[in-house]
């Protein structure tokens, strides 16, 4: 600017001046161009210069008259030309929500308990007319939100929506929905009854068929075969459990939830359900009972019960437990026992956690080194690396049977002290041929591969240039 003044004096700027283009400002469909601003007229000292080129006033949205009028409005259900002009004035923009605080005078007009959150105002994109939302509470109980289109041929649609707790009276609860329909949907919850009914999805409540004295003396005789597993029924108990089906002559499976006394007294696990299957061919009524017992630290047990019609008893219990015995392991329990096959199962993995970390879990479900046989005494001087010359018979067979087994030996040795740490490790390559064992390993005195023969008849250890 410096550089511009000291070119040219004041004639030479205004000169210029007069040929720089003025602003053209933007429209909806394109972009302004740069140029000469238009000075503002006198009374314009508040205005501000819009994107169109043009100056205009500042839109302050008075909050409180625009609310305070629409509590009258909303109040009277009606509104006039001029409440409309005025309150449509201070929506500025279409589709484009504006929100107001409820004043003293809105909460007055709808005293009655109500708590008020906001007040949402749209002027529709047409042109129309707008639309209010009011967001209120009742504190405790239900929320709301009354709203009401306001039309530019003023007339007036208003709306109520909301849902709500109520206490209708002592022991009853009412769910309350209201919408855009003119019916409320409402449920009443009962919290003091005899507990004989049941809530159903038609929103009334039906009595809970009552177990039958059948249903109860087939679950007395089922406690009894949990409790004692007797080989045999008598006649009437046959025919009681048979009794289930009376009058079916297809109906071949029935469940029945277990009774208290049931879970009670089966004393072993927890009673989920009975599953009841009659074979019409033959008589025999099979009882599956399915439980858990949790309670003892066990996973799931099941246990099926075959009825003959000869009254004879069979039993097939199934259980699978995880239990934990101590700290160190977890204990994987499948067991099953079937009186009618005389068969008796009861197999156990334990899983090992507080090991060293050099076993494994082998396929015959025990653990297993799997560094292999350390067979350093063996071979080894005490307390050195020197190979021995000879070893035991027993020793001998030992390595015989490793090697026959396939079983994967190695050396090992470790020594510190005065400062000074030794130690090294080395797997063992052996063959077993013609009643000679050869072992070729890494010989820490020679620094290099070695290779020796253990004689059968004398156990000697020699050595064998590689």
């Amino acid at each position: 600017m410096e550089d511009f003044i000291g070119k040219y004096d004041g004639n030479q700027i205004d000169s210029r001046l007069d040929k720089v283009k003025d602003m053209v400002g933007a429209t909806a469909s394109g972009a302004g161009v740069a140029g000469l601003v238009p000075a503002p007229a006198a009374g314009k000292q508040t205005s501000f210069l819009r994107g169109d080129g043009t100056w205009a006033e500042v839109d302050i949205n008075d909050d409180n008259t625009f609310v305070n009028m629409l509590a009258d409005v909303m109040k009277d259900e009606s509104i006039t030309q001029s409440q409309y002009d005025t309150m449509i004035g201070y929506l500025a923009n279409p589709d484009e929500p504006y929100i107001f605080k409820p004043t003293d005078y809105f909460l007055k007009k709808y005293d009655g308990g109500y708590l008020f959150n906001y007040v949402l105002a749209v002027k529709e994109g047409d042109s129309s007319g707008f639309r209010v939302i009011v967001d209120l509470f009742y504190p405790g109980y239900s929320q709301y939100a009354t709203s009401c289109a306001i039309k530019s041929d003023l007339s007036f649609e208003s709306s109520f929506t909301g849902s709500g707790i109520f206490p209708a009276s002592d022991g009853v609860l009412s769910l309350v929905s209201t919408g855009m329909s003119p019916d409320s949907i409402l449920v009443d919850i009962q919290t003091k009854g005899t507990g004989n009914k049941s809530l159903m999805d038609d929103g009334t409540y039906k009595e809970v068929q009552a177990r039958d004295d059948v249903e109860n003396s087939f679950l007395t005789i089922v406690s009894q075969l949990i409790r004692d597993q007797p080989a045999t029924l008598s006649q009437s108990q046959y025919n009681t459990i048979k009794s289930l089906f009376k009058g079916s002559t297809t109906s071949a499976l029935k469940i029945v939830r277990p009774s208290e006394s049931l879970v009670r007294d089966s004393n072993i696990f927890n009673i989920n359900d009975l599953l009841v299957i009659y074979n019409h061919d033959t008589g025999s009524i099979k009882v599956l009972i399915s439980g858990s017992g949790n309670f003892v630290n066990m996973g799931f047990i099941d246990l099926c019960i075959n009825i003959y019609s000869n009254s004879s008893v069979e039993y097939i219990s199934s259980l699978i437990n995880i239990v934990a015995g101590d700290d160190s392991e977890i204990t994987l329990v499948r067991g099953y026992n079937s009186t009618e096959d005389n068969i008796k199962i009861d197999n156990q993995l334990h899983m090992k956690m507080k090991g060293d970390g050099n076993k494994a879990l082998m396929d015959n479900g025990l653990y297993k080194d799997i560094r292999g046989i350390d067979i350093s005494s063996y071979l080894l001087e005490p307390d050195s690396v020197t190979i021995v010359s000879s070893i035991t018979k027993s020793k001998y067979d030992d390595i015989k049977s490793y090697i026959l087994n396939n079983n994967h030996m190695y050396l090992s040795f470790s020594m510190s002290g005065s400062g000074t740490d030794v130690a090294f490790n080395s797997d063992i390559m052996a063959s077993y041929i013609y009643d000679a064992a050869y072992l070729v390993f890494f010989d820490p005195n020679a620094q290099k591969m070695s290779k020796i023969k253990i004689d059968y008849n004398t156990y000697e250890v020699s050595t064998i240039v590689i």
